[in-house]
């Protein structure tokens, strides 16, 4: 009896140790996770620049614990730590803590240039450009674009004219507000009457009050093109001016901020009155990225100097950069000055 009584003492005794182990173990994991999660709030965003990124177990850099894929979000513990010649990051990924080689991460960095590089999407760039919304993340930083212009919604061509949200519009937005990259949304505007410019108003005013993100800085782009006669609207471009100033005035009356796109030829003939800035299209034959402006051409796109001195933005390819850009994207070069203001402004 006596030995039964012991046998149990132990027992009993195991369990108690065992319930201290596990709770001062527990204790222990939620005080590690709170210091890493006050870490984290600080802690510098960036991604992982090449495909197969190897997170390591230690600054040693032998073991793997696992693979990044290419644009994979990190935050940086620790920066530029040096060992056998290796420098590395202590970083934050997949809920791990690890190490990755410096070279293979980056973080987006503003800059004083005057004028910087602009990239516009939709969801045909995850078709036609990307593979993955990771590989959209490489390609703003490998590219150095300052800013970012996401379709968010937008008017059917056709008779009906049917409104319609981009589907990749939130990917491209959690994408852009991890890197804390600065960037807008452009609407298509195809609309012909009165009430259907106050449709768009309400539907641009709703998508926006319902996906709020920190750095949604820019103004609202409204996109005004002739679609080559398929265009509903491309039948009544002497009138266009009057919807889309109704349009931009309506929107700015809610405190959104406008700016308008076009082609460079079609704002020059119908454009003129418009009451906004412009972001202009025009392709000219280039292999590299322009150093230049705009009106600093040889060629002479638009020849209307009152709709020259409100542009801020020039788009001047579709198809990439031959020699510097191979992905089919629309990029544009912008006066930095003009968009750096809304950044530098709380919404």
């Amino acid at each position: 009896m006596e030995r039964k009584l012991n046998i149990k003492k132990v027992i009993i005794t195991g369990v108690i140790l065992v319930i201290i182990i596990a709770i001062v173990l527990f204790i222990n994991y939620k005080v590690q996770k709170k210091k890493l999660n006050k870490k984290l709030e600080t802690a510098q965003h960036a991604i992982t620049l090449n495909e197969n990124v190897d997170l390591y177990k230690n600054k040693k850099a032998k073991k793997s614990l696992t693979k990044l894929e290419i644009g994979a979000n990190i935050y940086i513990l620790e920066d530029s730590i040096e060992e056998n010649g290796k420098i590395l990051s202590k970083v934050y990924a997949e809920n791990k803590v690890g190490f990755v080689l410096k070279e293979e991460i980056s973080s987006y960095k503003s800059t004083d240039d005057k004028k910087v590089l602009m990239l516009d999407v939709s969801k045909f760039n995850m078709k036609s450009s990307f593979r993955t919304i990771g590989e959209f993340k490489a390609f703003i930083l490998k590219n150095d674009i300052k800013y970012i212009y996401i379709r968010i919604a937008g008017r059917g061509y056709g008779k009906k004219g049917i409104l319609y949200e981009d589907e990749y519009f939130k990917k491209y937005s959690e994408a852009c507000e991890f890197m804390e990259v600065p960037f807008g949304y452009y609407y298509i505007d195809e609309a012909i009457t009165s009430d259907e410019i106050k449709e768009e108003t309400e539907i641009i005013e709703e998508l926006l009050k319902n996906n709020i993100y920190k750095f949604n800085k820019l103004p609202l782009a409204i996109d005004v093109e002739n679609h080559d006669g398929q265009g509903r609207a491309d039948s009544i471009f002497e009138e266009r001016c009057d919807l889309v100033n109704e349009l931009i005035k309506n929107l700015n009356d809610k405190n959104i901020n406008t700016i308008v796109y076009s082609n460079a030829k079609i704002a020059d003939k119908y454009l003129e009155n418009v009451k906004s800035y412009l972001w202009l299209a025009y392709y000219p034959k280039l292999t590299n990225i322009p150093t230049y402006w705009y009106s600093e051409t040889n060629q002479d796109p638009a020849k209307n100097q009152k709709i020259i001195k409100r542009m801020i933005g020039w788009q001047f390819t579709e198809t990439g950069v031959e020699t510097k850009i191979n992905e089919e994207v629309d990029l544009s070069i912008v006066y930095n000055e003009f968009f750096k203001k809304y950044c530098n402004s709380s919404r």
